[in-house]
């Protein structure tokens, strides 16, 4: 069921390729003006340009998707609609943030990505790996609001379920490294794979509770 939910949410519009193509649904204009051209010159998140992935890629607006780096290296893409910049300020009380990454690891060949950033959305149904059969995953209000933000929908939110992973945690977690000098720097952060000790996941305090009984 989660993957059916996942390939849906692809379906409906969380795609590289369907950005550009996004309305503003209060004016109903285009959020990415026309007429819109392949641009071979953009700059995917595999380091490659358009034209070297042999991919007709088209270039959002700056009101839908914008370039931006975080630490030495690391590059993405953000989409800043409206809706989803609210639902993802509010969800980590992070007033800094802009919008809502997305995914900086090729996962299809796609150039801007086509999921959620795992770093921020681990337990979301469209980000890019599965979680552990034992830990849920959810419609979050990213999704519906993007696909809100899409405008061509009017999302439900009252149909989603806001995800643990995060949750009010500041624009500290949004920011900083997940492990510095091997501290992490939040509780739902891990510095071990070992899934013996790992205990540092949205489900941390359940986790414990069941051991300690």
């Amino acid at each position: 069921i989660e993957v059916a939910i996942h390939e849906m949410g692809h379906i409906l519009g969380l795609r590289s390729k369907d950005l550009a193509f996004y309305y503003d649904r209060l004016t109903g204009l285009p959020r990415t003006p026309g007429p819109k051209i392949p641009d071979p010159n953009i700059e995917c998140i595999n380091g490659k340009k358009a034209s070297d992935m042999n991919k007709e890629v088209y270039r959002p607006s700056e009101s839908t998707l914008k370039f931006g780096a975080i630490y030495p290296g690391i590059k993405y893409y953000e989409v800043v609609t409206p809706t989803v910049r609210r639902v993802a300020r509010n969800h980590f009380n992070c007033p800094n943030m802009r919008g809502l990454r997305l995914e900086n690891q090729p996962t299809s060949g796609d150039c801007f990505g086509d999921h959620w950033e795992e770093r921020l959305a681990w337990d979301s149904s469209m980000s890019g790996t599965l979680t552990p059969g034992s830990i849920p995953e959810f419609l979050s209000p990213f999704t519906l609001a993007l696909l809100q933000d899409s405008g061509w929908y009017k999302a439900n939110f009252t149909m989603s379920r806001n995800p643990s992973f995060g949750f009010g945690a500041g624009c500290q977690f949004v920011e900083k490294p997940c492990v510095v000098d091997g501290v992490p720097t939040s509780p739902q952060f891990c510095n071990t794979t070992d899934k013996v000790t790992v205990k540092c996941d949205p489900v941390r305090e359940q986790k414990t509770a069941k051991e300690k009984v």
